[in-house]
């Protein structure tokens, strides 16, 4: 007997368990790319403040040396 046609004969109960393991899985690699994408947000945000912080002060810069 082929595999899938198995799968109709098995107990209820062990396929219930085997999607249960396999959906608490999914659900914890879930929830840790979702905290890692969080982070990379987060870091990407603090990133672009800073270069746009250092951006203004080149610019700064810039119009002093021109000044003089």
């Amino acid at each position: 007997m082929g595999p899938d046609i198995q799968e109709f004969f098995t107990c209820a109960e062990d396929l219930v368990n085997k999607f249960s393991r396999v959906l608490t899985f999914q659900n914890g690699h879930r929830q840790r790319i979702t905290s890692y994408l969080f982070n990379v947000n987060a870091k990407y945000k603090i990133l672009k403040k800073e270069t746009q912080r250092l951006a203004e002060a080149i610019k700064a810069l810039e119009k002093k040396v021109k000044e003089k």
